[in-house]
């Protein structure tokens, strides 16, 4: 069994898993990219503060595999917002219809 990370170190670990993914702004302007990013962070936080009150393992490993849903569906929010102005109307709501449900099930909802 690996060694629980630390709880004052989780929230750094969370982040740095959050920022070190280029991918998740690279197609965004600045202010874009910080918007995407803040929402990305709150959320991987909630979704592992569950994991924590759930009494699940707080590993690296296991904060990683918390936080890759976070990731898909940021990176997926990333791709709606740079796409915006290039899609008729039903694609984009077609788009974040599928957005919202990635992000629901990334909730447990």
């Amino acid at each position: 069994m690996a060694d629980q990370t630390p709880p004052t170190t989780v929230p750094q670990q969370v982040a740095e898993l959050i920022l070190q993914d280029e991918g998740l702004t690279s197609a965004l302007e600045d202010a874009a990219a910080e918007v995407v990013l803040a929402w990305a962070l709150r959320l991987a936080g909630q979704v592992v503060r569950a994991r924590e009150e759930g009494g699940l393992a707080l590993d690296r490993a296991a904060l990683a595999e918390a936080v890759a849903p976070v990731r898909r569906v940021a990176r997926q929010l990333s791709g709606l917002v740079a796409a915006r102005a290039d899609l008729e109307e039903r694609e984009f709501a077609s788009r974040l219809v599928a957005l919202v449900d990635a992000v629901c099930a990334v909730c447990g909802q």
